[in-house]
């Protein structure tokens, strides 16, 4: 226990948070509201909620301006997701060898084109 409080020496006063990083601290501390308790953010278009702000700013980018979910969907399976990074690191699944791999990190539009690469 004498290595528990050596390795996380930054404890919240207001909940059970500890770490060893007196800057994860300060970003913890940002979750609470100035009585202690855990602010809530809900997105207004569904059901999400998170006690960090900048997590509900990424999740409303997944929503498109009607409020429902965006969809990317993989051009060579049935994989879809509301996350375009995440369609990104999926099509990585279908590449072999480094070319296609490089030539996909190259596509700005996260769609896999057949090109060659002039850099």
């Amino acid at each position: 226990h004498d290595l528990d409080r050596v390795n996380k020496k930054y404890k919240c006063e207001q909940c059970d948070y500890k770490t060893h990083l007196n800057a994860s601290l300060k970003q913890h501390k940002l979750t609470h509201d100035s009585e202690g308790t855990y602010k809530n953010y809900k997105c207004e278009l569904c059901d999400y909620k998170t006690h960090v702000k900048d997590r509900l700013k990424r999740h409303k980018l997944t929503h498109d301006s009607e409020g429902t979910y965006k969809n990317y969907k993989c051009e060579l399976c049935d994989y879809k997701t509301h996350v375009k990074d995440r369609l990104k690191g999926h099509k990585l699944t279908h590449l072999n060898g480094n070319l296609k791999r490089h030539k996909l990190i190259h596509d700005s539009e996260g769609t896999y084109k057949n090109y060659k690469c002039e850099l």
